[in-house]
This record gives C-alpha cells, structure tokens and sequence, in this order.
C-alpha cells in the first residue's frame, strides 16, 4: 500500500479548507493511492481517471475510502456500460443509485 505522504499529504491538508468542494483526480487502479488520498484530507473524494476493470471501482469504494468514483473512457468506448459497473457494485453490497432506464 501507498502511504500517505508518498501522495503529498502535508500538500492536501494545506489546501483542503473543511467547507472545499469534494476531491476529484485520484487514479482508481494505483494500488493504496486512494486509501492515502482519503485518510489525509476530511473533504469528500471522487476516485477518477485509471479504472480499467469493475474491480478498480469495487476497490477505491470500499478499501480506499472513496465517496464515488467516475470514468469516462471506458463508458465512451463501450468497454463497459454504466449499468453494468452500478449491478456489480450492487451486488457486493455498496450502495448506488438505481440504474435509469
């Protein structure tokens, strides 16, 4: 796992004010780069950029601490579909918002 510091930690808590709006911009699939990132500040984070496999978005929800998590390319490419991330992370138990028709 990644520490914290590795990521700039004194950084992210200089920056962060507790009224900011939710961090966005850390890489899904780095191993224990989002756990850092959301044990460091006390804002919200938005996992983004890097997921390449539903896993990656399992992962940076649960063990990373993340509070959501996007992606654009492997929606715009077709390599997966929105639905298809929210059943799978559904099934394992994590809270999404129902898949829209």
């Amino acid at each position: 796992m990644q520490r914290a510091d590795d990521v700039g930690d004194d950084r992210l808590r200089r920056v962060v004010d507790p009224a900011a709006l939710p961090l966005r911009r850390v890489v899904l699939r780095q191993e224990g780069l989002v756990e850092a990132v959301t044990s460091a500040v006390s804002i919200p984070v938005i996992a983004s950029g890097g997921a390449g496999a539903l896993e990656h978005f399992y992962d940076a929800l649960t063990s990373g601490g993340a509070d959501a998590a996007l992606a654009a390319s492997l929606f715009h490419y077709r390599e997966l579909s929105v639905g298809e991330v929210k059943r799978y992370l559904a099934g394992r138990g994590v809270p999404v918002r129902p898949v829209a028709i």
